[in-house]
């Protein structure tokens, strides 16, 4: 999986990364970094509600190499844990 950053889609558009991350702000209301987290934690909750991944897999499927921080993330976005909100919505 490649790495999604500001700086390659500021490239990607032909902007300067300042000016691409004010744009991308005053369109979405959300700094780059806050709507990938966003992004992600969409994802990993389809993934726990349509597979049958291990909260690691889906951590790594995400894009997030550390499964404790993925957890803390995903508790303070959602307001529960993975494991918690399988079982909710599996």
């Amino acid at each position: 999986m490649e790495l999604v950053t500001l700086e390659k889609l500021a490239e990607i558009v032909h902007l300067n990364t300042s000016y691409f991350s004010i744009i991308f702000k005053k369109e979405t209301g959300y700094s780059f970094t806050d709507y990938l987290v966003l992004c992600r934690i969409d994802q990993a909750k389809r993934l726990l509600r349509e597979s049958d991944l291990s909260i690691s897999e889906i951590c790594e499927a995400v894009g997030y190499s550390d499964v404790k921080h993925f957890r803390r993330l995903f508790i303070k976005i959602v307001g529960a844990k993975p494991s918690a909100y399988r079982v909710l919505h599996g």
